[in-house]
């Protein structure tokens, strides 16, 4: 586990000096809490021993400090700068080829090939099953605007998240069992607010 340390430590460090204040969602939080839902739900996937938890987390802790480098191509600079990181800490050549492999998966739309993956997937779009779901998704918003200027009003931003959520499927085991409900009940609240924002418009 001293490679997790060690990643933790240099992500951490990226982040925390970095001068751009757009970034209020892809963030150092954002990080945290994707690798805290994959060591959840590779738990709850089954997956110990043999290394594949570690491989998780540190692909979770790479997954996007790409948008550092590159806001449009996120996942490929992500996928550099672990393996150029981990390459210097020694790391075995399958060991990064799964972390850059998981990193991919990430990219929308998502298309996991293998359990590590699948799992990755799920804890970077986690919040899609949580209570807070409509404030970090807003927060996502709140980045994108800041990033290309365009402000959406109240009923186009619902109608968008409306569609991500209709064609989003979780991948894991555990995302499709248990996951899905939350996401259902997320779906069920941005359809009665679209409603009422449609009428005040």
């Amino acid at each position: 586990m001293e490679i997790l340390a060690a990643t933790e430590k240099y992500v951490t460090g990226l982040f925390k000096n970095s001068t751009d204040e757009s970034l209020v969602y892809h963030n150092l939080d954002h990080t945290k809490s994707v690798v805290q839902a994959a060591k959840f739900i590779g738990e709850q996937c089954g997956i110990n021993g043999d290394g594949s938890m570690e491989t998780l987390l540190l692909a979770a802790w790479f997954h996007d400090l790409g948008y550092l480098v590159s806001k449009t191509n996120h996942e490929d600079a992500s996928k550099e700068l672990a393996s150029k990181f981990l390459k210097s800490q020694g790391v075995k050549p399958e060991v990064i080829s799964q972390v850059e492999q998981c990193i991919e998966a990430t990219r929308i739309p998502q298309k996991p090939q293998d359990k590590l993956s699948a799992i990755l997937c799920d804890a970077d779009l986690f919040y899609f099953s949580q209570e807070d779901f409509i404030e970090s998704s807003q927060v996502y918003w709140d980045e994108l605007y800041a990033l290309t200027r365009q402000k959406l009003d109240k009923a186009k931003y619902l109608e968008i998240t409306l569609r991500f959520l209709n064609l989003h499927e979780f991948k894991s085991e555990y995302g499709k069992t248990i996951l899905e409900q939350g996401k259902a009940l997320n779906l069920a609240k941005i359809k009665k607010s679209l409603i009422k924002a449609r009428q005040v418009s």
